[in-house]
Formats: structure tokens, C-alpha cells, sequence
């Protein structure tokens, strides 16, 4: 008789074994957060991590264009990943991090070697891209930026499904175009480093030497001070949301005047999570008027906290349910009964509640939101799990005011999600009115259970799972735990690119002399 493996099952209608595998946002609440950053933040994602690419990018193309020509595709990728290498070879002679391939690049150099050979670091010479600067074959740019480029109007595909990139150049009032920035890239190179970059990518070869006669002009960290590079940049940041449309919205423009204001109040370093909790707690208003962009900040740190609650609680009954039978089977009624009954006893020994008591007379926490979602994170199970119901009561309760014109709000901008707060909130208030227990086991079975189950369901495949529980007759049993935490909103790549752009100092604390020009710009 074979054995089946923890986070295997045989799944005999598929004729295959079901694997179970991590997968991501196990509640399926994180697609809120997605849509509102591509309305916000158009033009950067996660991992666009440093905004002088986004000039290089245009100058390479149009480098390109002049020096290789060819249409085919795969030559492009070939040059454009031997210059990528070339750039994380330069930061590697630098000492520098934060470069796309700097760990491989690293490795690889050496102040005794001579020569460095970029078909070696890009992975020509032995036909695969395993173990090389970049795993992806379409490079930093094709898994990281093309998309954001292409979003911000400065690079195009030439012609439809070719995968051949070319800068943009076109003539409209206040947009920057790869045109513009290639242009201004260039005013930054001098001769002889653009002929040695020219002599490197083609040939696939760099020396010693020519690596420190590139180390300033192809420096990736930091665009020139008072450059003309430097100034498009940072209209381009500024322009329109969307330049090659006719919308005229300005989401970017004024998260980062959000941001300076901010700053400069504080004259500290302001972090992501200061900035999305500043919004939160403003609930979409400046001086009593609603600002749309700080509506959407705020709408987003709800579903973030909303996410803490469920997947929050999806680990705790995770970890109890191992407690109680490790991987074999339990009763899920029991098991929701059990928990339900061990919270109530312990939100009423902490004074919370009276074990008698309706949901909605749950104690109301004074603690900021991000106190208490560090005690879910540090307590262990029942103790980790009233702060969650702690903070859901919290949310209800802080939100009821605001939730119909968060409603009118995500339905002018088409933001929709099934199961974000927003859209739950009157099922959880309708039932707020039940006795403490019985909303608890409500809870679980429905927003919990049913809802990871759910989730799971319909990123299944033929051979892959992500369902962390298994249920049959009534029965459940564990797969495996989860981890959970806020997700990573773009924000934290825009404050490097102000960083890059020497609008805010090095270490983020307050705006430079530069940075109050563009800030006066921006509130005028």
C-alpha cells in the first residue's frame, strides 16, 4: 500500500497526485489592493526598484536601434541582457546594492580577473538562464518593467506579439517621452563611456579597466544633480497618470505631495505603514473635504486590515486544529465549537466581554491598529485570535460612518471585490446582533472556513493545490499552516525613486533644497 504524504493526495479522478503548495493570499483578499495601487500608482509596481532604469531602458532602445538594428526579438533580449549584466557588474566594481542581478554579478567579480566575459554572466555560452544574473530569459526589463514603462507612455512594442521594444517619440504638451529621456540619458555619458558600452554589449566582453571608466556614467543608484535627466524624471512622476490617453487624473502626482506633506510635518522618516496609517485614520478627507487619492489610500489600509482579521484567524484555527490532531481528522463542528468557546471565555476573564453578551457590546480597543495587529502576530492561538475578533470590532466600529461612501466611491472608480470589508460589512453588522458565541462560530465556518475553501478552489488545478485544510463527511484535516503580514504597497519603490532623484535625503528624514522646489510646485 503506497503512503500518501503530508501535502500529497492521490486524486483518483484526475488520474494524478494532487500536490498542495504554499500559494499566496490563502483569503483571496488581496486583489483589492492590487486595483487600487494600479490606480494610484501607475507606472511602478513592486519591483521597479530604481527610477534611472526607466531612462536607461529608453536610451538602450534607441542605442539599439543605431548599433545592432536587427528586428529579431531574440537578438534584442541577447544585447539588452548583456547590458543589464554589464550595469550589475558596474555596481559590483562599485560596492554598490540595490542593483537587479547584483548577487550573481557579485559572485562572479573579482578585483584580480582581468576580463569578465557577459555571455558567461548572461548564460549564452552553456544556452540557459539557471544560475545566471537573471533566471527570467526576457531579463530585468521583460519581468520587472516593461509593463511600467509601458504604462508611463515612454516605451511601445513595435508592431503586435513581436516582442521587439522601441522608445516612445511623440509631441504632446507636458509628457515626457523615451524620446526625452534618451536624450537626457545621454547628456550624462561621455564619449568614451558610451563607446566602451557599445564595445562590451556587442563583443560580450569587459575588462578591469573599461569597468572603472563606466562606474560613474552607468552609476544606476543615483541620477545626476541638476541633470536634464534628473528634471524629466521628475515630470514624468508628476505628469498625468496615464500620458498617451486622454485621462487626466493625477493619482501619482498626489500621493507624492501626500508623502512631502507628511514629511515635512513630521521631520522624521515617514514609512510606508506611517503613510497608509496617516490615511486611514484621515478617512479620505483633508480639512473636512474629501480628496480622492487620500480616499484610496484609506480604503486600501481597511482591506489591508481586513486581511490581517481573516487570515489572522485562518492560522490560528490552522494551529489549533494541529494541536488537537496533528494531520489526522476532527469534527469541524467540534471543532468550531471548541474554539468559540475557549474565545468567549477568554475575551470575558480579560474584561472584554460578559460571556452572555451580543457580538456588538465587544469592547471597542483605544490601541492604534498596528499595536494590535502586533499582539495577533506575537500571541499564540486563543490569545492571538481575540485580537483579532478585537480588531474586527475595531473596524466595524471605526468604518460605520464611512462604509456607503467608501461603497460610492469604489463604484465610481471600478474597484470591486466580493469579498472585501466594504462589501461584507452589512452581514457582519446584521449579525453583530447575535450572541457573542454563536457570531464567533458564524465567523468562522462562513469567512473563514468556507471562504479559504472557496478561494482555494478556484486557483486549483490538475496537479496543484492551495487548500491549507481538507474537509469530507463532516470531517476536517490539516494540510498545512499559513503566514500572514501586510502586503508591500508600491509606495515603498516611489520614496526610493524620490531617494534617486535627491527630492528626499539619503536617509529619507526630510526633503532637500531641491525636493522643497518640486514640493511648492506641486501644493501651488
Amino acid at each position: 500500500m503506497a503512503v500518501i504524504k503530508k501535502n500529497e493526495i492521490i486524486a483518483p479522478f484526475l488520474g494524478a497526485k494532487l500536490n498542495f503548495i504554499a500559494g499566496q493570499d490563502p483569503m483571496g483578499m488581496l486583489n483589492i489592493g492590487e486595483q487600487i495601487f494600479s490606480m494610484l500608482l501607475p507606472g511602478l509596481n513592486n519591483v521597479t526598484a530604481r527610477i534611472r532604469y526607466y531612462s536607461f531602458y529608453c536610451w538602450f532602445f534607441g542605442w539599439y536601434a543605431k548599433s545592432v538594428g536587427s528586428e529579431n526579438p531574440n537578438e534584442q533580449r541577447k544585447y539588452l541582457r548583456r547590458a543589464e549584466y554589464l550595469l550589475a557588474l558596474v555596481a559590483a566594481k562599485n560596492n554598490i546594492d540595490g542593483i537587479p542581478g547584483i548577487t550573481e554579478a557579485q559572485k562572479n567579480y573579482n578585483d584580480d580577473i582581468n576580463e569578465f566575459s557577459l555571455l558567461e554572466g548572461t548564460g549564452e555560452l552553456k544556452g540557459t538562464t539557471e544560475e545566471t544574473y537573471w533566471k527570467n530569459p526576457r531579463g530585468v526589463f521583460g519581468q520587472n518593467y516593461v509593463s511600467s514603462l509601458r504604462q508611463i507612455g515612454v516605451i511601445r512594442d513595435k508592431g503586435e506579439d513581436t516582442g521587439l521594444f522601441i522608445r516612445t517619440a511623440f509631441d504632446k504638451d507636458d509628457v515626457v517621452t523615451g524620446k526625452d529621456l534618451e536624450d537626457a540619458f545621454n547628456l550624462n555619458l561621455d564619449l568614451n563611456a558610451t563607446n566602451l558600452f557599445s564595445k562590451a554589449v556587442i563583443s560580450g566582453n569587459i575588462t578591469q579597466i573599461e569597468l572603472v571608466d563606466l562606474s560613474s556614467n552607468f552609476n544606476m543608484i543615483k541620477v545626476p544633480l541638476g541633470s536634464k535627466e534628473n528634471h524629466l524624471l521628475i515630470e514624468m512622476l508628476l505628469g498625468a497618470d496615464h500620458p498617451i490617453s486622454d485621462s487626466e487624473s493625477y493619482f501619482r502626482r498626489t500621493t507624492i505631495k501626500l508623502y512631502l506633506n507628511l514629511l515635512k510635518d513630521d521631520n522624521s522618516m515617514v514609512s510606508v505603514q506611517d503613510f497608509a496609517n496617516f490615511s486611514y485614520y484621515q478617512q479620505g478627507l483633508i480639512k473636512n473635504v474629501q480628496d480622492d487619492t487620500l480616499m484610496a489610500w484609506y480604503y486600501y489600509q481597511l482591506s489591508q486590515y481586513w486581511h490581517i482579521v481573516s487570515t489572522s484567524c485562518l492560522k490560528t484555527l490552522l494551529d489549533i486544529l494541529q494541536q488537537k490532531c496533528d494531520s489526522g481528522w476532527y469534527v469541524e463542528s467540534n471543532l468550531v465549537n471548541e474554539i468559540s468557546k475557549d474565545l468567549v471565555e477568554y475575551l470575558s476573564k480579560e474584561n472584554y466581554t460578559k460571556k452572555s453578551s451580543k457580538f456588538n457590546a465587544l469592547s471597542v480597543l483605544k490601541d492604534d491598529n498596528v499595536i494590535i495587529t502586533n499582539k495577533i502576530h506575537s500571541c499564540n492561538n486563543i490569545e492571538s485570535l481575540s485580537y483579532s475578533f478585537l480588531l474586527l470590532k475595531k473596524l466595524m466600529n471605526d468604518n460605520s460612518l464611512t462604509i456607503q461612501k467608501q461603497l460610492r466611491f469604489a463604484q465610481k472608480h471600478k474597484l470591486n471585490s466580493s469579498s472585501d470589508f466594504i462589501a461584507v460589512y452589512l452581514d457582519l453588522e446584521k449579525n453583530a446582533n447575535r450572541p457573542i458565541g454563536d457570531f464567533i462560530s458564524y465567523f468562522l465556518k462562513k469567512y473563514i472556513i468556507n471562504r479559504h475553501q472557496l478561494v482555494a478552489l478556484n486557483k486549483m488545478n490538475a496537479t496543484q493545490s492551495t487548500e491549507k485544510f481538507i474537509r469530507e463527511d463532516g470531517l476536517i484535516r490539516l494540510v498545512d499552516s499559513i503566514h500572514f503580514g501586510f502586503s508591500s504597497p508600491r509606495l515603498g519603490n516611489l520614496i526610493e525613486f524620490l531617494k534617486d532623484l535627491n527630492i528626499i535625503s539619503d536617509d529619507k528624514t526630510e526633503i532637500t533644497k531641491m525636493g522643497t522646489k518640486v514640493h511648492k510646485k506641486i501644493n501651488a
